[in-house]
């Protein structure tokens, strides 16, 4: 069903990538960030839903026609690597975040620039990810890169949280006191969040700084072999 031919085309087989490592990242500290709200800042579930609001909403600002206006005056690819930039900063932030934290000075800057930079770097990605394949194809394409959205989170998930988890308990065994331990193995996960984007940043400027070729025109193939 999935025609292994897509992945010699370096739009495709580069976005799809792409996204596996940023969403890696991205969704990993979806997770991480809730628990550390609750257990190391001590917000209830009311709360912590609120405290990720900023996030979405510059999605929102940059998914919903910001980021489609950048990529025509600067290229998608540049709105990606600068983008996921943007979320390797964040993540820089959050890797010093304390176990006596305040949401607002410690929590709140990185979200903010989280969304804004995911707000811009996803639908980028998307679009290249579509780019490269034919009409044909593209509900392929379509389906492939939706896909590989789901592969990156279950990994990024999975491999932050028992990261954290491990060094958690490590430092429990030490006689780390429990706020301390759980801020610590949070700042791993982040710092691991960040190697994922990066790692996405790396690839989406080497793979896909050119942009694809058109295919020719049928009509224009043929009137080409008539000459």
């Amino acid at each position: 069903m999935l025609p292994l031919r897509l992945f010699r085309i370096p739009a495709i087989s580069g976005a799809n990538l792409t996204m596996v490592l940023m969403v890696a990242g991205m969704m990993g500290f979806q997770f991480v960030t809730a628990l550390y709200l609750q257990r190391v800042l001590g917000l209830g579930a009311l709360g912590t839903g609120l405290a990720f609001l900023p996030a979405p909403v510059m999605i929102a600002v940059f998914s919903l026609g910001l980021s489609a206006k950048l990529s025509v005056r600067f290229s998608a690819s540049v709105v990606l690597v600068a983008g996921l930039a943007v979320v390797v900063a964040a993540f820089g932030l959050l890797t010093a975040v304390p176990a006596q934290g305040s949401y607002f000075v410690h929590a709140l800057p990185a979200l903010v620039l989280m969304g804004s930079g995911a707000g811009a770097a996803i639908p980028a990605v998307m679009g290249l990810a579509m780019s490269g394949a034919d009409p044909a194809d593209s509900g392929v394409a379509s389906g492939l890169i939706t896909t590989t959205q789901q592969v990156g989170a279950a990994i990024g998930t999975a491999v932050l949280a028992t990261a954290a988890a491990t060094r958690t308990a490590g430092l429990v065994a030490e006689g780390t006191t429990a706020r301390e331990a759980l801020a610590s193995g949070y700042r791993l996960a982040y710092g691991l969040s960040a190697g994922f984007v990066l790692l996405a940043a790396v690839v989406a400027a080497l793979v896909l700084s050119r942009p694809p070729r058109p295919a020719a025109a049928p009509e224009l193939c043929v009137a080409d072999q008539a000459r």
